[in-house]
Formats: structure tokens, sequence, C-alpha cells
């Protein structure tokens, strides 16, 4: 009877020392600092930040619209490196009768590794000239 107590506890002591052990590992793990993983969408408020993406996927940017302004986004980017395979329009679920805002899909596949920018203006189509927004993203391709 009392090795079966004895045992009891060597076998308690060691479930615990290896919880322990999982969540030092753990710790460890989530504290590590590593490379960026390259993104597949990309759907940020701040363009200033610079995107990484994998040169084997296509990615995606999305943006807000508002198409019942009578606004839309143009895209200029160099074609050497990325190609614009299509652009979505996503009416959000609570305007989806009226298609009074939503969000835009813009699905890029790569051409080539290095970097380069996209630019995004939100203009009417009658004024193109002259938009009333304007985003830029930095892109890394590897």
């Amino acid at each position: 009877m009392f090795t079966l107590k004895k045992n009891t506890k060597f076998i308690a002591l060691g479930a615990i020392l290896i919880l322990f052990a999982g969540v030092l590992f753990y710790s460890f793990i989530k504290s590590r600092k590593t490379t960026p993983t390259p993104q597949t969408q990309v759907n940020v408020e701040s363009p200033e930040e610079i995107l990484l993406i994998d040169k084997s996927k296509n990615f995606s940017i999305v943006l807000d619209t508002t198409p019942s302004e009578s606004l839309q986004w143009e895209v200029k980017f160099d074609n050497s490196y990325i190609n614009l395979v299509k652009s979505t329009y996503y009416p959000n679920a609570e305007t989806q009768q009226n298609k009074s805002s939503g969000t835009q899909n813009f699905e890029f596949s790569v051409l080539k590794t290095g970097d380069t920018e996209i630019t995004f203006n939100n203009v009417h189509p009658w004024d193109k000239n002259s938009p009333l927004e304007s985003k830029i993203y930095k892109v890394t391709i590897q």
C-alpha cells in the first residue's frame, strides 16, 4: 500500500514537471523574433508598412470603397514586377441591398522578385486627375 502512494506521488510530480517544461518551451518560442511571413492577403489601415510578398503566390490588397458616391479605386503599378489578376467588389452585409459601401479586392500575381510600389487613387470616373484619397503600398517580393 505504501509503494502505491509513493508511485502516485512520483507520477504526479513527473506530470507537473512535464507541464512546466511545456509552458517554458511555449514561452521561449513565442518570445523569439522570427522573420516576417510573406502575406497573401493584405488588409491594412496604414500603407506605410512594407508588404513582404512570397514570389510563388498571388496576393490581394483589400480596400474599403463607396461606389454609391461614384468613387472607384484606380490602381497603378510597375507591370514588370506584378500583374493585376482581377478586381472584385464585395458589398458589406448590412448594405448589400443598396451597395452603398463595401470592399474592393485587388488580386495580383508576381512576375519577379524585388522592390516595387502599388498606388491606389480613389477617384470619380470623370475626374481621374484629382483623387480624393491616395494609398501607396511599398512591396518587397522574395
